[in-house]
């Protein structure tokens, strides 16, 4: 997840941002632009932020993979979260099956 100032342009942006994941390794499966939302609480005096979610494969070190990101002037907050996939196992019970009189 990355939050950029409010006032880049989001296309060009989206484009920016793609292109420095590529530069860095990373495969970029999916782009999901946000849009722009108000922040928790301000940051470098700016009250919201145009949000972008990005999918990436590769190997990740959250604090070089921010560094990376705070470089680039538009970029105020950045957020790594690991996908996990979880297995998971249904229980069924065996329902009771009622005798019907003919």
């Amino acid at each position: 997840m990355v939050v950029v100032d409010p006032v880049a342009d989001e296309g060009e942006t989206q484009q920016k941002l793609t292109t420095l994941l590529k530069k860095e390794g990373f495969v970029v499966s999916d782009v999901v632009p946000l849009g722009k939302k108000a922040l928790a609480y301000p940051i470098a005096k700016k009250n919201e932020g145009l949000y972008f979610s990005f999918r990436l494969e590769g190997k990740v070190d959250p604090k070089n993979f921010s560094a990376k990101f705070q470089q680039e002037a538009s970029v105020i907050r950045t957020l790594v979260l690991k996908e996990r996939k979880i297995k998971i196992k249904a229980k069924v019970k065996p329902q009771a099956v009622a005798a019907i009189p003919k």
